[in-house]
């Protein structure tokens, strides 16, 4: 099976739950209950910056600090 989580997406607390009623082991057994995964994150989010300019208004020659 493959997973494609949502876009845009942060999430902490997350689980796989599989049902293992209608299959059956190589003896025939067959399965009963769930099983469910470790617990995982998500995050897909994209990466954001916000930045801070001391002085937007600069003439030729000045300097100014900009922090990220």
């Amino acid at each position: 099976a493959t997973f494609t989580p949502t876009a845009d997406l942060e999430d902490a607390t997350n689980v796989f739950s599989v049902d293992k009623t209608g299959v059956a082991d190589n003896a025939g057994n067959a399965g009963t209950g769930t099983t469910d995964s470790g617990n995982f994150t998500i995050d897909t989010k994209r990466p954001t910056v916000a930045f801070a300019i001391t002085d937007a208004a600069l003439k030729a020659g000045e300097t100014t600090l900009v922090t990220f």
